[in-house]
């Protein structure tokens, strides 16, 4: 004799098929925290999540990845941000001068190295 036990699960994704035209420059900024002693990958991301809005109207579309931030347009300025979370204070710092541009093809193929490029799939959907 069989007994049901399941259960409903709710599950989202942002998985859309996307087809792109000509090629796209992805612009790859060291993203700093000041105010960390040490680095803290689970951190830095609950602070780019608090600071979420600010983050999307001065950078667009954005995708933090460790210690970097990869956007569709390159910066005019550097950028700063404070942040109080849970009473500790933080500073979000995106340079210009730390700058790397990333060239995917028609294809979406990095044409400086065969690296993959999802993270900059994420960006562009």
């Amino acid at each position: 004799m069989a007994t049901n036990n399941s259960q409903l699960v709710s599950v989202q994704s942002n998985q859309y098929k996307l087809k792109l035209g000509g090629s796209v420059q992805v612009f790859q900024y060291k993203l700093e925290i000041v105010g960390m002693e040490m680095w803290d990958a689970a951190l830095v991301q609950k602070i780019c999540r608090y600071k979420r809005s600010a983050l999307e109207k001065a950078l667009g579309l954005y995708v933090c990845s460790g210690a970097a931030i990869y956007v569709l347009q390159e910066l005019e300025e550097d950028l700063i941000f404070d942040v109080l979370l849970g009473g500790a204070k933080y500073k979000i710092l995106i340079e210009k001068v730390n700058q790397s541009i990333v060239h995917l093809d028609g294809k979406f193929e990095n044409s400086d190295n065969s690296v993959s490029q999802n993270l900059i799939n994420i960006i562009i959907k």
